[in-house]
């Protein structure tokens, strides 16, 4: 199973803990790969890792050993995408794939433009993406890069789930986007999502603007 950081997901994990505390289901032989991740930070708390570990890995009886993340500061950037290529291989590939798409039309941290035919690599952040992941940090830190699956990577997996962001649900109401993401990358990111085997899950929040409520149903 692959998944992302960012709210998005949260509600996505607070099920996946919520039915393992009910006896439902356990995760010991589930192996976990990361999606993405920031680079360039000094510390643990804030990066993708560290959200993951808050929101559902200390919850739940996942093995430390059957979960594989990127560094957030590898020494060897084409050593740590290929390592991470290499468990997804080892392990059958991705079942299941959690896939964000940022609001600047980005999928994982593979921003618009990108090589859509590409493998696991490292990438520049659009300024868009440093300006929104600007939330998710109580300390002040530069971003330098990303490393991210890539596109070929992700369209590997047998099922890919969204717990989408407005990127989607804006698209669907027929709304235009603005700002970094321009229509044509708007389109190329949900043009890619219906072409895939893909369960879009929205949240109200997402779907139809409701601040207050966050609760999951099926688009």
């Amino acid at each position: 199973m692959c998944i992302p950081a960012g709210s998005s997901a949260d509600c996505v994990f607070s099920a996946l803990v919520k039915l393992y505390e009910e006896g439902k289901v356990n995760f010991k032989n589930v192996k976990f790969a990361g999606l993405d991740e920031w680079c360039g930070c000094d510390r643990y708390e804030r990066i993708c890792r560290w959200m993951l570990d808050n929101a559902l890995f200390k919850h739940i009886d996942v093995k430390e050993e059957n979960m594989r993340f990127f560094n957030s500061n590898p020494e060897d950037r084409e050593k740590e995408c290929a390592e991470m290529e290499k468990f997804i291989k080892d392990n059958g590939g991705i079942d299941c794939l959690l896939l964000g798409v940022g609001t600047n039309g980005h999928l994982a941290l593979n921003e618009p433009g990108c090589d859509k035919h590409g493998r696991a690599h490292s990438c520049n952040l659009a300024e868009k993406t440093k300006e929104v992941s600007a939330k998710y940090f109580d300390y002040k830190t530069q971003l330098k890069y990303g490393i991210t699956l890539g596109i070929d990577v992700v369209t590997l997996a047998k099922i890919i789930n969204s717990p989408q962001g407005r990127a989607i649900s804006k698209a669907l109401s027929g709304n235009v986007f603005t700002g970094d993401m321009g229509f044509s990358s708007a389109l190329q990111a949900i043009n890619f999502l219906n072409g895939q085997n893909l369960t879009r899950f929205l949240t109200q929040f997402d779907y139809a603007d409701n601040r207050g409520s966050r609760t999951l149903f099926n688009a």
